[in-house]
């Protein structure tokens, strides 16, 4: 008879030491700063277009090209990083995403410039896959909430310091300099990385996970067949395709339809993402953990649907019903509160619909999914929608996605509510790991 590994679906788990909680806060500084990389771009939109005379459909590209080699990195993260020591992966990654940041800002045209943002997206992906379940590691379900909001919190620090400071430097020496500035912090920070010990997978579950214990090919490929991480992916994609829309274009739409300055616009757009980003990321975290700490099943899908739909109507009331600057300005600041508070439990959900053996495989299938939806149809196709239509006409991809994210994150909490209850622990038969068609409950921690 196969042994059976335990894993937890809603469990306290032990208590979370200061060691752990140390650990969070530099991957959350090491997060802010490698994020600053990713993001100056958008900062650096309209220097780059009269600087090189290229199109708004070419700068979609410039973050499309970040995206795709995201995405084709990512699985392969995920799939060494459920079998091989993540540390070395990771310090890996933030060399290849300096190099790419520094190559950006020494790109002498746009080709050069396409392939450098090309290499900055390699290092983003297998960093952001694996840090991600890192920390899962080292916080239990009482806490994990609490842990992601904080480091997802970090996007919207990096997007303000990123608009800011990125800005500036382009103004006042130019955009080159601004890529070569914002890729020195993460290098130096990442040294920091060689000294941490990593954490033993699922430990902090309170079910250790012997990790001679790998995935089977079968188990990999029956994640896509559980009806919940479809449901997850799906929501995913389409709340990418409004968030990242928003991101990448929001400051454009206050140059040209509100006539604000292009520097003024960036750096209110960076402005929202700490004024009312980060509060409700931080707010979703706490409260999300305390419904699912009290065993509401679908606790952290649900919270996504309230997020979602409250985003998608104040963007609607952005592009149809409100014209005048200074109302558009305070919508901003409520739109990104309302998507913040999504972050802080999206990165949680595939650690409570997964079993542990699978846990980098499923996060990395989640950031292809989520990158879909970022760079093709909110960078690339919404650029082209801006040359042919309008910026203002184009954004109307934005609710529709946070619409669509959230009928699928609803049938999610519903799928969730009609689970049968069976306890805190489910279990998954180690001796199913040699893969004669594990069948895909056995990799939900639902049974």
């Amino acid at each position: 008879m196969a042994a059976a590994v335990a894993i937890p679906f809603v469990d306290r788990g032990p208590r979370v030491g200061a060691r752990s909680w140390a650990i969070l806060g530099f991957f959350t500084f090491l997060w802010l700063f490698c994020y600053v990389d990713v993001f100056i771009v958008g900062a650096l939109l309209s220097p780059m277009k009269a600087d090189l005379h290229i199109s708004d459909q070419q700068l979609g590209r410039l973050h499309a090209a970040t995206i795709l080699s995201y995405i084709a990195i990512v699985p392969l993260s995920g799939y060494l990083g459920d079998r091989l020591p993540r540390k070395g992966i990771i310090l890996v990654s933030l060399v290849v995403l300096g190099i790419g940041a520094i190559g950006s800002g020494l790109a002498a045209g746009y080709g050069a410039l396409l392939l450098w943002r090309a290499v900055v997206g390699v290092g983003d992906g297998a960093f952001s896959t694996l840090t991600q379940t890192w920390i899962a590691d080292l916080f239990s379900v009482r806490h994990r909430s609490l842990a992601f909001a904080i480091l997802m919190s970090t996007g919207q620090f990096a997007a303000w310091t990123a608009y800011g400071f990125g800005s500036l430097i382009a103004e006042q020496a130019s955009w080159h300099q601004a890529f070569i500035i914002g890729a020195i912090p993460s290098l130096i920070l990442g040294v920091g990385l060689v000294f941490l010990r990593e954490p033993s997978r699922t430990s902090a579950d309170g079910t250790a996970l012997r990790e001679t214990l790998r995935p089977s090919r079968s188990e990999v490929t029956g994640l896509l067949r559980l009806r919940s991480y479809q449901l997850y992916l799906a929501a995913y994609v389409f709340r990418l395709v409004a968030i990242g829309g928003w991101f990448f274009w929001s400051a454009q739409l206050l140059q040209r339809h509100y006539g604000v300055a292009a520097r003024e616009a960036v750096n209110f757009i960076g402005s929202t993402y700490v004024l009312t980003g980060a509060p409700g990321i931080l707010l979703s975290g706490l409260v999300a953990g305390w419904l699912a700490r009290r065993r509401f099943r679908g606790a952290y899908s649900l919270w996504l649907v309230v997020s979602d739909v409250l985003a998608g109507l104040t963007v609607t009331a952005i592009l149809l019903l409100e014209h005048r600057l200074l109302v558009v300005k305070s919508l901003l600041l409520v739109q990104t509160f309302f998507a913040g508070l999504g972050w802080g439990v999206v990165a949680a959900i595939p650690f409570e619909l997964v079993a542990a053996r699978v846990r980098n495989t499923a996060v990395s299938l989640a950031m292809v999914a989520q990158n879909i939806g970022s760079a093709f149809l909110a960078s690339v196709l919404i650029g082209m929608a801006s040359d042919r239509f309008g910026i203002e006409r184009a954004l109307l991809v934005i609710p529709i996605g946070y619409f669509a994210a959230a009928i699928f994150s609803l049938a999610l909490t519903r799928w969730e509510r009609r689970q049968v209850a069976e306890g805190p622990v489910a279990t998954l038969s180690v001796g199913e790991r040699a893969g004669d068609g594990v069948a895909p409950a056995a990799l939900s921690t639902y049974s």
